[in-house]
C-alpha cells in the first residue's frame, strides 16, 4: 500500500505542496482557503469525492456521496460538502453533531 509522505515536497511561507502518493497524486494548499489537488489522467473518471470525479464535466461537480445534484441548492457547496464527511469512529461526537445546512 501506497504511504503518504511525512513531510512536504516544497513549502514556503504562504504555500506547501506535497507530493503523496506513488501514484503522482499532488495536493497544494496556500495555507489559507485554497487547496489544488492534481491527479494522474490515467485516474480519469475513476475518482470521486468533494473535489468531483475528474470528468471534464462541470455540471456534476456539485454531486454528493448521496447521489444528489446540490447545484440548485442555496448551500449546495456546504450541503454537498457534508455528504462526504468521513466519519471518525474514535469520535463519535463529530458524527452525531453533525448538521446539514
Amino acid at each position: 500500500m501506497s504511504q503518504l509522505r511525512s513531510s512536504p515536497s516544497f513549502e514556503d511561507a504562504s504555500f506547501i505542496q506535497f507530493n503523496t502518493w506513488d501514484f503522482g497524486l499532488v495536493v497544494e494548499f496556500d495555507r489559507l482557503w485554497l487547496a489544488v489537488i492534481r491527479v494522474p489522467p490515467e485516474y480519469k473518471e475513476m475518482v470521486e469525492g468533494i473535489c468531483g470525479d475528474y470528468s471534464d464535466d462541470a455540471g456534476n461537480d456539485l454531486t454528493g456521496q448521496d447521489g444528489v445534484d446540490y447545484s440548485s441548492d442555496d448551500q449546495g457547496h456546504s450541503s454537498m460538502a457534508i455528504t462526504w464527511k468521513v466519519h471518525d469512529p474514535r469520535n463519535p461526537k463529530l458524527v452525531s453533531n453533525a448538521t446539514h445546512y
